[in-house]
Formats: C-alpha cells, structure tokens, sequence
C-alpha cells in the first residue's frame, strides 16, 4: 500500500547543531560513539566522555572514576533510573573467555537554575560533570562479539553473541540473560545458533531480535520475539525458557538492507540503512510503526552527514530526545539533528507488509496450475460477470460446504453455474487457489473480505490465517471494523487480539466516533482485561 504526498524539503532537513563549552577532540562525536539519553542530556562515553546539554547547547566533559571502560572488548550502555546510567562490558581474561562487568554511574549534572547572560558565559567555563561510581555484583563470563541491553520492570537484559565451546567444537550462539538490579540474580533463557550480528528493541513485554545479513540470504531473514514476562523454571539451576515465536523477516521489514545505526522510541524503530557494501544512506529514515504496523519512508533535504560507517551494531550514535532525532557526526562539537515533528507533511512511502503462507511444495504449485488452466472443468461460478472454472470433486473435498451442496441436488447446483453475488471477483479466485493450493499472500483488505468466505465455506485453515493476518493490522482507524467482523464471525483468536487492543489504546479510542460501534460485550472483556492488567 502507497500513499504519495509533496515533500516539503524546507520542513525535514539535518540541521548541524554547534555546542559550547569544552572543546573535545575531532573524533569525540562519532559514528562509533557509544551513547545514551537521559533526560535532556546525550551522555557519550567513547570515544571521548562527554556530556550534552541539547536544551543549552553545552558540551561538558565527564570524569568517570574507577571505570573500565577503556578495557572492554564491548561494551553498551543504558539509562536506567534518576541520573543512574548502567555500563555493560567485556573484559578479555583468556584467548577465548571475556569477564563482563556491571558499572553503574551516577551523573552529576548542574543543578536546573534560571538562566542569564552571566549563566552562559559560567556554562562555558563549567567543562566537567562528575560522576558516582557502583559496581553491579553479578559474574558473567562469555567470549562475546555483539551486545544490546534492554530494561523493563527493573530488571536488565542482555541480548549477546558469543562463541561457545562444546567437546571439540565451537558455536555461535545468540542467547538472553536476565538480571534483576534488586536481587542481582542472574538468569540465562531464550539461546539460538547465528554466526551473525543482530540488532533488538524492546517494544511493550517483547524483545524483537532481528540478524544482520546479505540483502539476498533468505536464510537469516528471521526475526526472534521473545516475551519477557512468560517463562519458566527449567531442570537446570539459574536457566529458565521464555516463551518465544519465530518470524521471516521479510514478513516484518520490506528492506533489503540491515539497520546499524537505528533507535526504537515511542512504539517506532527509527533507522538509517547499509550493508557491508555500501556506506550509511542519511538522505533516507525509514521508521516501523509497531502499532499500526507501518512502514515508513522519508527523503532528508538539505547537506547530507558526512559520517564513516560505525562500527558493528552500533545503535548507541542515533539518540532521540524531545521529538528530535540526533546523529553524532564526528566534526568538533557538531552534532546533526532532524525534527521529527515535521514528519506528517513529508512521507513519501508507506508500506505494509504482506501476510505470507509458508513456501509452495511442488504438489501445491501443480494443484494451484490445474485450476487457472482448468482442464476437464465441470462446474462455472459467475462473480461480477466473469466466469471462474473449477472442478467438484475438489471442491468436495475441501469444503463441508460445497459437499453438502453438490450432493444435496440443489436447483442451482443442476446447472454447471453458479452465480455468487456477495464477493468481489479478485477475493473468490484468490479463495479458490487457496483450495487448490494451501497458498496465499494476504494484506489488509483481502484478509478482511477473505475472512467471511472462510467462514461461509468452513474453510478453518483459511480462517485462521485471515485471523492471524488481520491482527497484526489492527490499527486505531479499523479497530472498530475489525471488532465488529470478528463478533459476527465468531473469530475467538481475532476477537482476543482486538480486546488487547482495546484495552492497550483505550484512551486514545474512546475518543473516537466509530468507538461507539464497538459491542457490549466486548467492550465488558475490555473493562475486565484492563482491571486484570
């Protein structure tokens, strides 16, 4: 689905931001920068430490005691409460062994105070912040390439790759540890085989974990969702299995091309792509919307960043703060910056992706070609005057519905067609190969008229693919339609998904018109899944 609109280049374009105060080297702000927000500050700890103020525009140093920082192999950072920001790090020990350490800093930022000229000229003299030092007593010990965190009812979580070694072989293994800060029990979980990078964001209870790769390896086009907050004991102490669900990647990003530098904030994945060939695009964000699940594409005006392509996975260069995004460029003291307000105006592409079913077999790729050449057809139906062969026995076999209606010597089943008028002609063909075929690539509107013909057909396999589809597309604008389908059909999983729904953007919809539409009694499955919650 396109949707086209005037770019207005004067609205959305990099603006370079000028900081005062201290004066770091040339290679401070950079593409490989590790960094993190808190509050209005952008808190950068490599390549040089720094602090910015992005309401003030002051660049302040940072002295951060006791750190090890400069000794990681890898390392991450975080924001976790207050001014409390966690380091997570690896240490080489061994050939084939890292110690992490867990550093905690507290950041002691000036105090807020009305400003005055005479405050401005003290800003610039003011170049430090200090910081308080605690160290995380949790032991982990991994040989780790890639490294994302992510913090969710106070407890840390850790996303690494690393090398594994078993008897005489090693492996690479992508695997979740958990931490809680109150206990400091440390926890091990979700674990996969991958040789590659990934990138992951942490979107309401679910971590998404998406492998970096070649634009055409379909093999690793996968993404892992992992739900925190369902898991259980295992037989083995301090591991435990989260309830996890594998997705094509495809299926959730249109692109061929990986995220490096990207940020996920407010429910969206912000992203700037490239791969190994070619360097960062900053002419283009792309950004997902999780709750609508849109993909967005704007093209950047004005002078593109010159920025060298970061390092692995780092995630750490693209900060959001206030509705801004800001990319740390690399020049002294510059760092550039998008209005994200100004996004409505200017979208130029808007993709949803499609619901696909798993890969042809061979039998159903032949079964699917012998309906649209139709040899030896015995039964005709008319739908919006075009006329669509296919075969009874078929149908017999795959529908209650048409067995009971060949076999009933109906009047209309005497002749050799039948006229069905409730359907469009594009949805009853698209239904019939999937008789013949088990096939079907589904998007909003197809799964939405798709739906009803499974039903009326007892076609279950159908419908529950139409079920799965549709809720992945509830959005606030078909909420409403959606909800009302899946009473009238009696869609139990659909029917969950939009009370989740419901109950999730509750504020948002009671204030719209067609929330009236919305049956009772879902509307009382809401009311009781909000006070469960």
């Amino acid at each position: 689905m396109t949707a086209q609109a005037t770019l207005k280049q004067e609205e959305f374009s990099w603006k370079s931001l000028k900081f005062k105060g201290r004066d770091p080297d040339d290679d401070s702000l950079s593409s490989d920068s590790v960094a993190v927000a808190m509050g209005k500050y952008i808190v950068c700890f490599t390549p040089e430490r720094v602090v910015l103020d992005t309401k003030k525009r002051v660049c302040y140093g940072l002295r951060l005691p006791a750190t090890k920082i400069y000794d990681f192999e890898a390392f991450t950072a975080i924001h976790w409460k207050d001014n409390k920001i966690i380091i997570v790090g690896s240490e080489r020990r061994a050939e084939d062994r890292c110690n992490f350490h867990f550093e905690i800093f507290t950041i002691l930022v000036p105090p807020e105070k009305e400003q005055t000229e005479e405050d401005d000229e003290e800003d610039e003299d003011e170049e430090i912040i200090e910081a308080e030092y605690d160290e995380l007593p949790v032991n982990l010990e991994l040989d780790t390439k890639c490294l994302t965190t992510h913090l969710h009812n106070n407890k840390l979580y850790i996303v690494a790759r690393y090398n594994e070694i078993q008897r005489f072989t090693s492996t690479d293994i992508t695997k979740l540890f958990m931490i809680d800060l109150e206990t400091h029990q440390l926890v091990e979980g979700f674990a996969c085989n991958s040789t590659l990078n990934h990138m992951s964001y942490l979107y309401e209870n679910q971590i998404h974990i998406h492998f970096r790769g070649a634009p055409n390896d379909d093999a690793i086009k996968e993404e892992i969702i992992v739900n925190i907050e369902k898991y259980y004991r295992t037989n083995k102490e301090n591991v435990v299995s989260f309830d996890s669900e594998i997705r094509r990647h495809s299926d959730v990003f249109p692109l061929n091309y990986y995220f490096f530098q990207y940020q996920f904030a407010n429910g969206k994945l912000y992203g700037f792509i490239h791969s190994d060939t070619v360097d960062p695009n900053y002419e283009t964000l792309h950004i997902y919307d999780m709750k609508t699940n849109i993909w967005e594409k704007h093209e950047i005006a004005g002078k593109t960043p010159q920025v060298d392509a970061p390092s692995v996975n780092m995630n750490g260069s693209v900060i959001i703060l206030d509705n801004c995004l800001y990319l740390l460029e690399g020049r002294r003291n510059r760092v550039q910056c998008l209005s994200l307000g100004s996004l409505s105006s200017v979208t130029e592409e808007i993709i949803k992706p499609k619901f696909k079913s798993p890969e042809p077999s061979k039998l159903s790729s032949l079964l699917k070609n012998f309906l649209s050449q139709a040899p030896h057809h015995d039964i005709t139906f008319e739908v919006e005057s075009e006329l669509i062969p296919a075969h009874k026995w078929w149908l017999t076999q795959r529908s209650k519905y048409f067995a009971n209606m060949f076999s009933s010597g109906m009047l209309e089943t005497q002749s050799d067609k039948i006229v069905i008028s409730d359907v469009k002609a594009t949805t009853f063909k698209a239904f019939l190969e999937f008789l013949y075929s088990d096939q079907i690539d589904l998007d909003e509107e197809l799964a939405f008229d798709l739906i009803q013909q499974a039903d009326k057909y007892s076609i279950p396999d159908l419908k529950r693919l139409c079920e799965e589809c549709l809720s992945v597309y509830i959005s606030p604008d078909n909420c409403a339609r959606i909800a009302n389908l899946a009473e009238l059909l009696d869609a139990a999983s659909l029917r969950d998904a939009t009370v989740a729904f419901i109950a999730k953007n509750i504020k948002e919809l009671k204030e719209r018109s067609d929330f009236a539409e919305i049956s009772n009694n879902m509307l009382k499955d809401v009311i009781i899944k909000i006070t469960v919650r």
